[in-house]
Protein backbone atom coordinates (compact mmCIF):
# COMPACT_ATOMS: atom_id res chain seq x y z
CA UNK A 1 0.00 0.00 0.00
CA UNK A 2 0.99 3.63 -0.33
CA UNK A 3 0.61 4.54 3.33
CA UNK A 4 2.26 3.61 6.63
CA UNK A 5 5.71 2.08 6.64
CA UNK A 6 5.15 -1.55 5.67
CA UNK A 7 6.71 -0.91 2.25
CA UNK A 8 10.00 -0.24 4.10
CA UNK A 9 10.03 -3.67 5.75
CA UNK A 10 12.56 -6.04 4.24
CA UNK A 11 12.10 -9.37 6.05
CA UNK A 12 9.98 -10.80 3.22
CA UNK A 13 11.95 -9.22 0.37
CA UNK A 14 13.01 -11.63 -2.37
CA UNK A 15 16.63 -10.98 -3.31
CA UNK A 16 18.51 -12.44 -6.28
CA UNK A 17 22.28 -12.66 -6.71
CA UNK A 18 22.07 -11.18 -10.22
CA UNK A 19 20.04 -8.51 -11.98
CA UNK A 20 16.48 -9.49 -12.89
CA UNK A 21 15.77 -9.21 -16.61
CA UNK A 22 13.38 -6.46 -17.63
CA UNK A 23 11.05 -8.99 -19.28
CA UNK A 24 10.94 -11.13 -16.15
CA UNK A 25 10.17 -8.13 -13.97
CA UNK A 26 7.31 -7.16 -16.27
CA UNK A 27 5.96 -10.71 -16.00
CA UNK A 28 6.24 -10.55 -12.20
CA UNK A 29 4.41 -7.21 -12.16
CA UNK A 30 1.62 -8.71 -14.27
CA UNK A 31 1.29 -11.63 -11.83
CA UNK A 32 1.15 -9.17 -8.95
CA UNK A 33 -1.50 -7.00 -10.66
CA UNK A 34 -3.64 -10.09 -11.20
CA UNK A 35 -3.21 -11.24 -7.60
CA UNK A 36 -4.20 -7.83 -6.23
CA UNK A 37 -7.21 -7.55 -8.52
CA UNK A 38 -8.53 -11.11 -8.24
CA UNK A 39 -7.22 -12.24 -4.88
CA UNK A 40 -5.12 -15.02 -6.42
CA UNK A 41 -1.80 -16.26 -5.05
CA UNK A 42 1.39 -14.33 -5.72
CA UNK A 43 4.69 -16.22 -5.32
CA UNK A 44 7.71 -14.25 -6.50
CA UNK A 45 10.16 -16.83 -5.11
CA UNK A 46 8.66 -19.66 -7.15
CA UNK A 47 8.65 -17.54 -10.32
CA UNK A 48 12.30 -16.53 -9.95
CA UNK A 49 13.44 -20.06 -9.14
CA UNK A 50 11.61 -21.32 -12.22
CA UNK A 51 13.53 -18.73 -14.25
CA UNK A 52 16.75 -20.13 -12.72
CA UNK A 53 17.68 -17.10 -10.62
CA UNK A 54 19.72 -17.79 -7.49
CA UNK A 55 18.20 -16.32 -4.32
CA UNK A 56 20.15 -14.99 -1.36
CA UNK A 57 19.05 -14.31 2.22
CA UNK A 58 21.17 -11.18 2.55
CA UNK A 59 20.14 -7.70 1.45
CA UNK A 60 22.92 -5.14 0.94
CA UNK A 61 22.32 -1.48 0.14
CA UNK A 62 23.53 2.00 1.08
CA UNK A 63 22.56 4.84 3.41
CA UNK A 64 23.54 8.50 3.67
CA UNK A 65 22.41 9.38 7.20
CA UNK A 66 21.79 7.31 10.32
CA UNK A 67 18.45 7.80 12.10
CA UNK A 68 18.40 10.94 14.20
CA UNK A 69 16.45 8.99 16.82
CA UNK A 70 15.50 5.35 17.42
CA UNK A 71 12.32 6.39 19.23
CA UNK A 72 9.57 5.24 16.84
CA UNK A 73 6.89 7.19 18.72
CA UNK A 74 9.07 10.30 18.74
CA UNK A 75 9.63 10.76 15.02
CA UNK A 76 7.64 11.21 11.84
CA UNK A 77 10.73 11.20 9.60
CA UNK A 78 10.82 8.36 7.10
CA UNK A 79 14.62 8.61 7.24
CA UNK A 80 14.33 7.37 10.83
CA UNK A 81 11.48 4.89 10.58
CA UNK A 82 12.78 3.01 7.52
CA UNK A 83 15.45 1.58 9.83
CA UNK A 84 13.52 1.31 13.11
CA UNK A 85 10.69 -0.76 11.62
CA UNK A 86 13.10 -3.54 10.67
CA UNK A 87 13.11 -4.47 14.36
CA UNK A 88 9.56 -3.57 15.34
CA UNK A 89 6.21 -5.23 14.71
CA UNK A 90 2.82 -3.55 15.01
CA UNK A 91 -0.68 -4.89 15.63
CA UNK A 92 -1.27 -5.63 11.94
CA UNK A 93 0.79 -5.54 8.74
CA UNK A 94 -0.03 -5.34 5.04
CA UNK A 95 1.06 -8.32 2.97
CA UNK A 96 2.53 -8.25 -0.55
CA UNK A 97 -0.92 -8.03 -2.13
CA UNK A 98 -2.04 -5.08 0.04
CA UNK A 99 -4.23 -7.00 2.48
CA UNK A 100 -4.15 -6.47 6.25
CA UNK A 101 -2.79 -9.51 8.06
CA UNK A 102 -2.30 -10.41 11.73
CA UNK A 103 0.98 -9.41 13.36
CA UNK A 104 1.11 -8.81 17.14
CA UNK A 105 -2.70 -8.92 17.04
CA UNK A 106 -3.99 -12.31 15.90
CA UNK A 107 -7.42 -10.80 15.20
CA UNK A 108 -9.61 -7.78 15.90
CA UNK A 109 -13.28 -6.87 16.23
CA UNK A 110 -15.17 -3.68 15.38
CA UNK A 111 -18.29 -2.64 17.27
CA UNK A 112 -21.58 -2.25 15.43
CA UNK A 113 -21.38 1.55 15.57
CA UNK A 114 -17.81 1.47 14.22
CA UNK A 115 -16.42 3.38 17.20
CA UNK A 116 -14.66 0.63 19.18
CA UNK A 117 -11.82 -1.57 17.92
CA UNK A 118 -10.77 -4.54 20.05
CA UNK A 119 -7.44 -6.22 19.23
CA UNK A 120 -6.67 -9.72 20.48
CA UNK A 121 -2.92 -10.20 20.94
CA UNK A 122 -0.91 -13.34 20.27
CA UNK A 123 0.91 -14.89 23.23
CA UNK A 124 4.28 -15.70 21.63
CA UNK A 125 5.55 -12.19 20.79
CA UNK A 126 8.55 -11.15 22.90
CA UNK A 127 10.75 -8.13 23.48
CA UNK A 128 14.50 -8.63 22.95
CA UNK A 129 17.50 -6.54 23.83
CA UNK A 130 20.28 -5.66 21.38
CA UNK A 131 22.36 -8.57 22.70
CA UNK A 132 19.47 -10.90 21.66
CA UNK A 133 18.47 -11.77 25.22
CA UNK A 134 14.74 -11.94 25.96
CA UNK A 135 13.47 -8.99 28.00
CA UNK A 136 9.71 -9.51 28.38
CA UNK A 137 6.54 -10.66 26.65
CA UNK A 138 4.72 -8.15 24.46
CA UNK A 139 1.52 -7.20 26.30
CA UNK A 140 -1.50 -5.01 25.67
CA UNK A 141 -0.18 -2.38 28.09
CA UNK A 142 2.78 -1.88 25.73
CA UNK A 143 0.36 -0.39 23.19
CA UNK A 144 -1.19 1.85 25.85
CA UNK A 145 2.29 3.02 26.93
CA UNK A 146 3.35 3.53 23.31
CA UNK A 147 0.26 5.59 22.58
CA UNK A 148 0.80 7.87 25.58
CA UNK A 149 4.48 8.35 24.77
CA UNK A 150 3.53 9.20 21.18
CA UNK A 151 1.20 11.92 22.48
CA UNK A 152 3.76 13.19 24.99
CA UNK A 153 6.61 13.33 22.45
CA UNK A 154 4.80 15.87 20.23
CA UNK A 155 6.68 14.78 17.12
CA UNK A 156 3.96 15.60 14.61
CA UNK A 157 2.14 12.28 15.06
CA UNK A 158 -0.46 13.12 17.69
CA UNK A 159 -2.24 15.59 15.43
CA UNK A 160 -3.28 12.69 13.20
CA UNK A 161 -5.62 11.48 15.94
CA UNK A 162 -7.24 14.68 17.16
CA UNK A 163 -10.97 14.34 16.72
CA UNK A 164 -10.55 10.64 15.96
CA UNK A 165 -9.45 8.81 19.13
CA UNK A 166 -11.51 9.73 22.16
CA UNK A 167 -9.89 12.24 24.52
CA UNK A 168 -6.76 12.95 22.46
CA UNK A 169 -7.59 16.59 21.74
CA UNK A 170 -8.36 17.30 25.40
CA UNK A 171 -5.19 15.57 26.61
CA UNK A 172 -2.97 17.53 24.23
CA UNK A 173 -4.68 20.77 25.23
CA UNK A 174 -4.09 20.03 28.91
CA UNK A 175 -7.80 19.96 29.73
CA UNK A 176 -8.03 16.18 30.11
CA UNK A 177 -6.06 13.33 31.63
CA UNK A 178 -4.67 10.27 29.90
CA UNK A 179 -7.22 8.15 31.76
CA UNK A 180 -9.83 9.85 29.57
CA UNK A 181 -8.03 8.92 26.33
CA UNK A 182 -9.69 6.09 24.39
CA UNK A 183 -7.01 3.40 24.69
CA UNK A 184 -7.02 0.70 27.34
CA UNK A 185 -5.74 -2.77 28.17
CA UNK A 186 -8.38 -4.68 30.14
CA UNK A 187 -5.98 -7.64 30.26
CA UNK A 188 -2.57 -8.66 28.90
CA UNK A 189 -4.00 -9.94 25.62
CA UNK A 190 -6.64 -7.29 24.83
CA UNK A 191 -6.05 -3.78 23.51
CA UNK A 192 -9.05 -1.51 22.97
CA UNK A 193 -9.29 1.75 21.02
CA UNK A 194 -12.36 3.99 21.33
CA UNK A 195 -13.10 6.60 18.68
CA UNK A 196 -14.95 9.91 18.83
CA UNK A 197 -16.89 8.89 15.72
CA UNK A 198 -16.89 6.22 13.07
CA UNK A 199 -13.86 6.68 10.80
CA UNK A 200 -14.02 4.61 7.58
CA UNK A 201 -10.25 4.64 7.10
CA UNK A 202 -9.28 3.95 10.71
CA UNK A 203 -7.98 0.43 10.04
CA UNK A 204 -5.48 1.92 7.58
CA UNK A 205 -3.91 3.87 10.49
CA UNK A 206 -3.00 0.77 12.48
CA UNK A 207 0.28 0.09 10.64
CA UNK A 208 1.83 3.50 11.39
CA UNK A 209 3.92 4.88 14.29
CA UNK A 210 0.87 6.03 16.19
CA UNK A 211 -0.05 2.47 17.24
CA UNK A 212 3.39 1.00 17.95
CA UNK A 213 4.19 -0.68 21.29
CA UNK A 214 6.58 0.47 24.02
CA UNK A 215 7.69 -1.54 27.05
CA UNK A 216 6.84 0.72 29.97
CA UNK A 217 9.49 -0.62 32.35
CA UNK A 218 12.33 -0.42 29.83
CA UNK A 219 11.35 3.14 28.89
CA UNK A 220 11.51 4.25 32.51
CA UNK A 221 14.91 2.58 33.05
CA UNK A 222 16.20 4.73 30.18
CA UNK A 223 15.07 7.90 31.94
CA UNK A 224 11.65 8.17 30.35
CA UNK A 225 8.46 9.45 31.97
CA UNK A 226 4.76 9.60 31.11
CA UNK A 227 2.71 12.78 31.00
CA UNK A 228 3.17 15.86 28.82
CA UNK A 229 5.00 17.90 31.44
CA UNK A 230 6.78 14.95 33.02
CA UNK A 231 8.19 13.75 29.70
CA UNK A 232 9.33 17.22 28.66
CA UNK A 233 11.20 17.55 31.96
CA UNK A 234 12.69 14.06 31.72
CA UNK A 235 13.91 14.57 28.15
CA UNK A 236 15.85 17.66 29.19
CA UNK A 237 17.88 15.66 31.74
CA UNK A 238 21.17 13.89 31.04
CA UNK A 239 19.62 10.69 32.38
CA UNK A 240 17.25 10.43 29.39
CA UNK A 241 18.78 7.78 27.12
CA UNK A 242 15.80 6.22 25.34
CA UNK A 243 16.07 5.96 21.56
CA UNK A 244 19.37 7.84 21.41
CA UNK A 245 20.68 8.09 17.84
CA UNK A 246 23.12 5.32 17.01
CA UNK A 247 22.81 3.61 20.41
CA UNK A 248 21.38 0.22 19.49
CA UNK A 249 20.71 -0.90 23.08
CA UNK A 250 18.64 2.19 23.86
CA UNK A 251 15.51 0.45 22.51
CA UNK A 252 13.98 -3.04 22.49
CA UNK A 253 13.15 -5.20 19.48
CA UNK A 254 10.05 -7.34 18.89
CA UNK A 255 10.26 -7.68 15.10
CA UNK A 256 12.12 -9.66 12.46
CA UNK A 257 15.56 -8.12 13.00
CA UNK A 258 17.83 -6.86 15.75
CA UNK A 259 20.34 -4.10 15.07
CA UNK A 260 23.92 -5.14 15.86
CA UNK A 261 25.76 -2.13 14.48
CA UNK A 262 24.91 1.50 13.71
CA UNK A 263 27.87 3.75 13.01
CA UNK A 264 27.38 7.16 11.41
CA UNK A 265 29.02 7.50 7.98
CA UNK A 266 30.12 3.86 8.11
CA UNK A 267 27.74 0.93 8.49
CA UNK A 268 24.36 -0.26 9.79
CA UNK A 269 23.69 -3.96 10.27
CA UNK A 270 20.54 -5.88 11.21
CA UNK A 271 20.47 -9.66 11.77
CA UNK A 272 17.57 -12.07 12.20
CA UNK A 273 15.92 -11.99 15.61
CA UNK A 274 16.29 -15.64 16.73
CA UNK A 275 13.16 -15.40 18.85
CA UNK A 276 10.92 -13.77 16.25
CA UNK A 277 7.50 -15.42 16.29
CA UNK A 278 7.11 -15.26 12.50
CA UNK A 279 10.64 -16.09 11.33
CA UNK A 280 9.41 -18.94 9.12
CA UNK A 281 7.98 -16.30 6.77
CA UNK A 282 11.26 -14.40 6.48
CA UNK A 283 13.18 -14.43 3.20
CA UNK A 284 16.08 -12.30 4.47
CA UNK A 285 18.31 -13.03 7.46
CA UNK A 286 20.69 -10.07 7.33
CA UNK A 287 20.50 -6.41 6.28
CA UNK A 288 23.66 -4.42 5.62
CA UNK A 289 23.71 -0.69 4.87
CA UNK A 290 27.03 0.89 3.81
CA UNK A 291 27.51 4.66 3.98
CA UNK A 292 27.45 6.44 0.63
CA UNK A 293 27.23 10.23 0.44
CA UNK A 294 26.56 10.19 -3.32
CA UNK A 295 29.84 11.85 -4.23
CA UNK A 296 31.16 8.90 -6.30
CA UNK A 297 28.27 7.43 -8.33
CA UNK A 298 30.59 5.68 -10.79
CA UNK A 299 32.14 3.54 -8.06
CA UNK A 300 28.70 2.82 -6.64
CA UNK A 301 27.54 1.60 -10.04
CA UNK A 302 30.60 -0.65 -10.35
CA UNK A 303 29.88 -2.07 -6.88
CA UNK A 304 26.29 -2.85 -7.86
CA UNK A 305 27.48 -4.60 -11.01
CA UNK A 306 29.89 -6.72 -8.96
CA UNK A 307 27.06 -7.85 -6.68
CA UNK A 308 28.07 -5.84 -3.61
CA UNK A 309 24.66 -4.13 -3.48
CA UNK A 310 21.19 -5.28 -4.48
CA UNK A 311 20.53 -2.55 -7.05
CA UNK A 312 20.81 1.11 -7.99
CA UNK A 313 18.55 3.96 -9.02
CA UNK A 314 20.10 5.25 -12.20
CA UNK A 315 20.99 8.94 -12.33
CA UNK A 316 22.22 11.25 -15.06
CA UNK A 317 25.76 10.12 -14.16
CA UNK A 318 25.18 6.36 -14.03
CA UNK A 319 22.60 6.08 -16.82
CA UNK A 320 25.24 6.48 -19.57
CA UNK A 321 27.35 3.76 -17.92
CA UNK A 322 24.41 1.35 -18.00
CA UNK A 323 23.67 2.24 -21.59
CA UNK A 324 27.28 1.67 -22.63
CA UNK A 325 27.65 -1.76 -21.02
CA UNK A 326 24.22 -3.03 -22.15
CA UNK A 327 22.71 -3.31 -18.69
CA UNK A 328 20.19 -0.56 -19.36
CA UNK A 329 18.60 -2.42 -22.26
CA UNK A 330 18.48 -5.75 -20.41
CA UNK A 331 17.67 -4.79 -16.84
CA UNK A 332 16.59 -1.17 -16.34
CA UNK A 333 12.97 -0.29 -15.63
CA UNK A 334 10.97 2.76 -14.65
CA UNK A 335 9.46 2.44 -11.18
CA UNK A 336 5.89 3.38 -10.47
CA UNK A 337 5.68 6.92 -9.10
CA UNK A 338 5.70 6.60 -5.33
CA UNK A 339 3.22 8.06 -2.88
CA UNK A 340 5.77 10.37 -1.23
CA UNK A 341 5.63 13.89 -2.62
CA UNK A 342 8.61 16.26 -2.44
CA UNK A 343 8.00 19.94 -2.98
CA UNK A 344 9.75 23.28 -3.19
CA UNK A 345 8.90 25.09 0.03
CA UNK A 346 8.88 28.89 0.17
CA UNK A 347 10.08 30.27 3.51
CA UNK A 348 7.36 32.80 4.30
CA UNK A 349 8.82 34.13 7.54
CA UNK A 350 12.55 33.52 7.53
CA UNK A 351 14.50 34.41 10.67
CA UNK A 352 17.56 32.08 10.38
CA UNK A 353 20.37 33.12 8.06
CA UNK A 354 22.90 30.49 9.10
CA UNK A 355 22.76 26.93 10.37
CA UNK A 356 23.12 27.12 14.14
CA UNK A 357 24.06 23.43 14.46
CA UNK A 358 26.83 23.68 11.84
CA UNK A 359 27.70 27.37 11.40
CA UNK A 360 30.03 28.77 8.74
CA UNK A 361 29.96 25.70 6.53
CA UNK A 362 28.80 27.51 3.42
CA UNK A 363 25.16 27.73 4.47
CA UNK A 364 25.31 31.27 5.83
CA UNK A 365 23.50 33.97 3.86
CA UNK A 366 25.46 36.84 2.32
CA UNK A 367 22.39 39.04 1.89
CA UNK A 368 22.37 42.56 3.28
CA UNK A 369 19.75 43.54 5.85
CA UNK A 370 17.89 45.49 3.18
CA UNK A 371 17.91 42.45 0.87
CA UNK A 372 16.60 40.24 3.68
CA UNK A 373 13.73 42.66 4.29
CA UNK A 374 12.86 42.86 0.58
CA UNK A 375 12.78 39.05 0.23
CA UNK A 376 10.61 38.81 3.32
CA UNK A 377 8.10 41.28 1.88
CA UNK A 378 8.17 39.49 -1.49
CA UNK A 379 7.36 36.15 0.08
CA UNK A 380 4.19 37.67 1.52
CA UNK A 381 3.05 38.47 -2.03
CA UNK A 382 0.91 35.75 -3.62
CA UNK A 383 1.85 37.11 -7.04
CA UNK A 384 5.54 36.69 -6.27
CA UNK A 385 5.05 33.12 -5.08
CA UNK A 386 3.16 32.38 -8.31
CA UNK A 387 6.01 33.87 -10.30
CA UNK A 388 8.48 31.56 -8.55
CA UNK A 389 6.30 28.50 -9.12
CA UNK A 390 5.74 29.24 -12.80
CA UNK A 391 9.47 29.88 -13.41
CA UNK A 392 10.59 26.53 -11.95
CA UNK A 393 11.47 24.20 -14.85
CA UNK A 394 11.00 20.83 -13.14
CA UNK A 395 11.79 18.89 -16.32
CA UNK A 396 15.26 20.42 -16.58
CA UNK A 397 15.72 20.07 -12.81
CA UNK A 398 14.88 16.35 -12.86
CA UNK A 399 16.95 15.75 -16.00
CA UNK A 400 20.02 16.64 -13.95
CA UNK A 401 19.21 13.65 -11.75
CA UNK A 402 17.41 11.15 -13.98
CA UNK A 403 18.59 12.04 -17.47
CA UNK A 404 16.56 13.60 -20.27
CA UNK A 405 14.62 10.41 -21.11
CA UNK A 406 13.33 9.91 -17.57
CA UNK A 407 13.08 13.54 -16.49
CA UNK A 408 9.27 13.61 -16.36
CA UNK A 409 8.86 10.18 -14.77
CA UNK A 410 9.02 11.48 -11.19
CA UNK A 411 7.37 14.89 -11.63
CA UNK A 412 4.30 15.44 -9.48
CA UNK A 413 2.07 18.51 -9.71
CA UNK A 414 -0.15 18.16 -6.65
CA UNK A 415 0.72 17.35 -3.05
CA UNK A 416 -1.42 14.21 -2.79
CA UNK A 417 -0.59 11.29 -5.09
CA UNK A 418 -3.20 11.63 -7.87
CA UNK A 419 -4.17 7.94 -7.95
CA UNK A 420 -3.86 7.51 -4.19
CA UNK A 421 -7.53 6.51 -4.07
CA UNK A 422 -10.23 5.74 -6.63
CA UNK A 423 -14.03 6.09 -6.57
CA UNK A 424 -15.58 2.77 -5.58
CA UNK A 425 -18.84 3.68 -7.33
CA UNK A 426 -20.32 6.30 -9.66
CA UNK A 427 -20.69 9.64 -7.85
CA UNK A 428 -22.41 12.81 -9.09
CA UNK A 429 -21.54 16.10 -7.36
CA UNK A 430 -23.00 19.45 -8.44
CA UNK A 431 -24.10 17.88 -11.70
CA UNK A 432 -20.68 16.45 -12.54
CA UNK A 433 -20.36 12.67 -12.69
CA UNK A 434 -17.24 10.89 -11.48
CA UNK A 435 -17.39 7.33 -12.75
CA UNK A 436 -16.37 4.32 -10.71
CA UNK A 437 -12.58 3.96 -10.95
CA UNK A 438 -11.99 7.70 -11.40
CA UNK A 439 -9.00 8.88 -9.38
CA UNK A 440 -8.74 11.41 -6.61
CA UNK A 441 -6.51 13.44 -8.93
CA UNK A 442 -9.20 13.69 -11.58
CA UNK A 443 -11.59 15.14 -9.02
CA UNK A 444 -9.01 17.66 -7.83
CA UNK A 445 -8.27 18.72 -11.42
CA UNK A 446 -11.98 19.32 -12.06
CA UNK A 447 -12.38 21.61 -9.05
CA UNK A 448 -8.97 23.26 -9.47
CA UNK A 449 -9.83 24.34 -13.00
CA UNK A 450 -12.77 26.27 -11.56
CA UNK A 451 -10.43 28.15 -9.22
CA UNK A 452 -7.49 28.71 -11.56
CA UNK A 453 -7.59 29.43 -15.30
CA UNK A 454 -3.82 29.36 -15.91
CA UNK A 455 -3.99 25.92 -17.52
CA UNK A 456 -2.13 24.00 -14.82
CA UNK A 457 -1.98 20.22 -15.33
CA UNK A 458 -2.10 18.19 -12.11
CA UNK A 459 -1.44 14.67 -13.45
CA UNK A 460 1.88 12.96 -12.74
CA UNK A 461 4.55 12.80 -15.44
CA UNK A 462 4.20 16.26 -16.99
CA UNK A 463 5.77 19.59 -16.08
CA UNK A 464 2.39 21.04 -15.27
CA UNK A 465 3.44 24.31 -13.56
CA UNK A 466 6.32 25.57 -15.72
CA UNK A 467 4.92 28.61 -17.55
CA UNK A 468 7.61 31.28 -18.05
CA UNK A 469 5.24 33.73 -19.78
CA UNK A 470 2.95 33.62 -16.77
CA UNK A 471 5.98 33.95 -14.49
CA UNK A 472 6.78 37.29 -16.15
CA UNK A 473 3.16 38.40 -15.80
CA UNK A 474 2.96 37.63 -12.10
CA UNK A 475 6.42 39.04 -11.48
CA UNK A 476 5.30 42.41 -12.81
CA UNK A 477 2.24 42.22 -10.56
CA UNK A 478 4.51 41.39 -7.61
CA UNK A 479 6.68 44.43 -8.35
CA UNK A 480 3.57 46.60 -8.02
CA UNK A 481 2.72 44.84 -4.74
CA UNK A 482 6.16 45.80 -3.42
CA UNK A 483 6.07 49.45 -4.41
CA UNK A 484 7.05 49.56 -8.06
CA UNK A 485 10.23 49.57 -10.15
CA UNK A 486 11.95 52.00 -7.80
CA UNK A 487 11.92 49.24 -5.17
CA UNK A 488 12.49 46.13 -7.32
CA UNK A 489 14.65 46.35 -10.44
CA UNK A 490 17.61 44.59 -12.06
CA UNK A 491 20.05 46.53 -9.91
CA UNK A 492 18.08 45.72 -6.80
CA UNK A 493 16.56 42.27 -7.38
CA UNK A 494 14.82 40.06 -4.87
CA UNK A 495 17.45 37.64 -3.56
CA UNK A 496 16.55 33.98 -2.98
CA UNK A 497 18.88 31.74 -0.97
CA UNK A 498 18.91 28.00 -1.66
CA UNK A 499 21.19 25.52 0.12
CA UNK A 500 22.68 22.34 -1.32
CA UNK A 501 25.49 19.86 -0.65
CA UNK A 502 28.62 20.67 -2.63
CA UNK A 503 29.88 17.06 -2.83
CA UNK A 504 26.78 15.98 -4.74
CA UNK A 505 27.23 16.74 -8.43
CA UNK A 506 23.52 16.20 -9.02
CA UNK A 507 22.52 18.71 -6.33
CA UNK A 508 25.03 21.25 -7.60
CA UNK A 509 23.71 20.91 -11.15
CA UNK A 510 20.09 21.10 -10.01
CA UNK A 511 20.78 24.28 -8.05
CA UNK A 512 22.33 25.93 -11.09
CA UNK A 513 19.37 24.85 -13.24
CA UNK A 514 16.91 26.33 -10.74
CA UNK A 515 18.94 29.56 -10.68
CA UNK A 516 19.11 29.78 -14.48
CA UNK A 517 15.40 29.33 -15.17
CA UNK A 518 14.11 31.45 -12.29
CA UNK A 519 16.35 34.36 -13.14
CA UNK A 520 15.46 34.12 -16.84
CA UNK A 521 11.71 33.80 -16.35
CA UNK A 522 11.56 36.71 -13.90
CA UNK A 523 13.56 38.97 -16.22
CA UNK A 524 16.47 39.39 -13.83
CA UNK A 525 14.23 40.74 -11.08
CA UNK A 526 15.09 37.71 -8.94
CA UNK A 527 18.64 36.71 -8.05
CA UNK A 528 19.20 33.14 -6.77
CA UNK A 529 22.10 32.71 -4.34
CA UNK A 530 23.33 29.10 -4.23
CA UNK A 531 24.76 28.37 -0.78
CA UNK A 532 26.79 25.16 -1.25
CA UNK A 533 27.53 23.41 2.03
CA UNK A 534 30.77 21.44 2.34
CA UNK A 535 29.27 19.45 5.23
CA UNK A 536 26.32 17.12 4.66
CA UNK A 537 24.91 17.79 8.12
CA UNK A 538 25.08 21.54 7.68
CA UNK A 539 22.84 20.96 4.67
CA UNK A 540 20.50 18.65 6.59
CA UNK A 541 20.20 20.97 9.60
CA UNK A 542 19.55 23.96 7.36
CA UNK A 543 16.36 22.29 6.20
CA UNK A 544 15.33 18.67 6.66
CA UNK A 545 16.48 18.39 10.28
CA UNK A 546 15.15 21.82 11.26
CA UNK A 547 12.77 21.26 14.17
CA UNK A 548 10.89 24.56 13.82
CA UNK A 549 10.21 27.19 11.20
CA UNK A 550 12.55 29.53 13.04
CA UNK A 551 15.47 27.18 12.22
CA UNK A 552 14.75 27.04 8.48
CA UNK A 553 17.89 28.49 6.86
CA UNK A 554 16.80 29.15 3.27
CA UNK A 555 14.30 31.06 1.16
CA UNK A 556 13.37 28.07 -1.02
CA UNK A 557 14.00 24.44 -0.10
CA UNK A 558 13.62 21.20 -2.09
CA UNK A 559 14.52 18.52 0.46
CA UNK A 560 11.25 17.86 2.30
CA UNK A 561 8.43 15.55 1.33
CA UNK A 562 5.53 13.66 2.81
CA UNK A 563 4.37 10.10 2.43
CA UNK A 564 0.87 9.10 3.53
CA UNK A 565 0.33 7.66 7.00
CA UNK A 566 -3.05 6.11 6.26
CA UNK A 567 -5.58 5.64 3.47
CA UNK A 568 -7.27 9.04 3.16
CA UNK A 569 -6.06 12.21 1.36
CA UNK A 570 -6.35 14.19 4.58
CA UNK A 571 -3.14 12.44 5.67
CA UNK A 572 -1.34 14.80 3.27
CA UNK A 573 -3.48 17.90 3.72
CA UNK A 574 -3.31 17.96 7.52
CA UNK A 575 0.42 18.61 7.34
CA UNK A 576 -0.44 22.22 6.48
CA UNK A 577 -2.80 22.84 9.40
CA UNK A 578 -2.09 26.17 11.15
CA UNK A 579 -0.93 26.91 14.71
CA UNK A 580 1.89 24.38 14.54
CA UNK A 581 -0.44 21.41 14.10
CA UNK A 582 0.75 20.80 10.54
CA UNK A 583 4.18 19.16 10.31
CA UNK A 584 5.07 20.79 6.98
CA UNK A 585 4.27 24.35 8.00
CA UNK A 586 7.80 24.58 9.43
CA UNK A 587 9.16 24.08 5.88
CA UNK A 588 7.37 27.34 5.06
CA UNK A 589 9.16 29.03 7.98
CA UNK A 590 6.09 29.02 10.20
CA UNK A 591 5.59 27.71 13.74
Amino acid sequence: VSWGFDSDRLETAVVTTSFIKKSDREALKALWDTAVKNGTKYDAKAFLKEKEYTLTREYNTTFNSIPQTLDIQGTSRQADTEFIVQGLDTLLKYDETNKLQPAIASSYDVSEDGKTYTFHLRDDAKWYQADKTEYAAVKADDFVAGFQHMLDAKSGLAELLQGIVKGVSEYLAGSGTFEDVGVEAPDDRTFVVKLEKEVPYFDTMITYNIFTPLNRQFFITKGGAFGLTQFKTAKEKDTYKYGKAGVIDSILYNGAFICTEMTDQKKITYVQNPGYYDKDKMNVDKLTYIYNDGSDPQTYYADVKSGKYAGISLSSQTLPLAQEDGNFEKYAYVTSTGATTYFSGNNLHRVAYDCEAYPKKGTESTKSEAAKTLTQRAMYSKNFRKALNYSFNKHAYQAASKGEELANASIRNMYTQPDFLRFSKDVTVDGHKFEKGSTYGEAVQYYFDQLNNDGIQLADGVDGWYKPDLAKKYMQMAVKDLGGQSVVNKKNPIEIDIVNYSASTVMVNQAEIYKKYVEEATGGLVKVNVRASADIYAYYYSGYYAETGAEANYDVFFGSGWGPDYGDPITYLNTFLPDGDGYMTKVCGLY
